[in-house]
C-alpha cells in the first residue's frame, strides 16, 4: 500500500468514526423584555396667526348695547382622550364681569369701551377667564373654535381706534 492510499484510508475510517459518535442535545434557555413608550397628553395651537376681532365702526353718541359684532377662530390640537379647557382673557377687564373686557383709545387709555366674549353666535354663553369652554379630544386631529365677541356699551369718549388684546389660556 502507498502512503498516498494509506493516509487516505485513515482519514476516511476518522471521519466514519466521529460521524458514529452520538450526537449532544442542545440546551436552550429564554428571556424576554418589554418595549415600552408613555404618551403624555399636550395641546398646542394650530399653524398660524390667529385674526383680530374687528367690530367695525360706532356711533360715539350710541349708549347702551349696539350691533357692533365679530368673530374669529383657532385650532386647538391634543393628544387623543385629553381633557382640556379654553379660557379668555381680556388684558382690560370690567371688575366683577368674567367675559368682558375694555376696549382702550389708542391716544388715551382713559377712553374705554365695554365689549363681551362668548362661545356662540347668539351671544348667551359668557367665554371668559372663570366660564371656560371644556373639551376631551376624541382624536388627535385639531379642533376648530370660534370667539364671538360684541360692543356691550359706547358711552361718550372721544373719537379714535380702540383696541384689546385678549390672551388665550388651554389646561389640560
Amino acid at each position: 500500500m502507498t502512503f498516498q492510499r494509506f493516509a487516505f484510508s485513515l482519514i476516511v475510517a476518522a471521519t466514519a468514526a466521529l460521524s458514529m459518535a452520538p450526537a449532544q442535545a442542545a440546551t436552550t434557555v429564554s428571556g424576554n423584555f418589554n418595549v415600552n413608550l408613555k404618551v403624555v397628553p399636550k395641546c398646542v395651537f394650530g399653524t398660524g396667526t390667529i385674526a383680530n376681532i374687528d367690530l367695525g365702526s360706532a356711533d360715539a353718541s350710541t349708549s347702551g348695547l349696539t350691533t357692533n359684532a365679530g368673530s374669529t377662530t383657532f385650532n386647538i390640537q391634543c393628544t387623543k382622550r385629553t381633557a382640556y379647557t379654553i379660557n379668555l382673557s381680556p388684558t382690560n377687564t370690567v371688575a366683577g364681569a368674567d367675559n368682558t373686557g375694555k376696549l382702550n383709545a389708542s391716544t388715551d387709555a382713559t377712553q374705554q369701551v365695554d365689549y363681551a366674549l362668548f362661545s356662540d353666535a347668539a351671544y348667551k354663553n359668557a367665554w371668559g377667564k372663570t366660564t371656560a369652554v371644556s373639551d376631551t379630544a376624541t382624536s388627535s386631529a385639531l379642533k376648530s373654535y370660534t370667539v364671538y365677541a360684541r360692543v356691550t356699551s359706547v358711552g361718550d369718549v372721544i373719537q379714535d381706534n380702540y383696541s384689546d388684546k385678549v390672551t388665550i389660556t388651554v389646561t389640560y
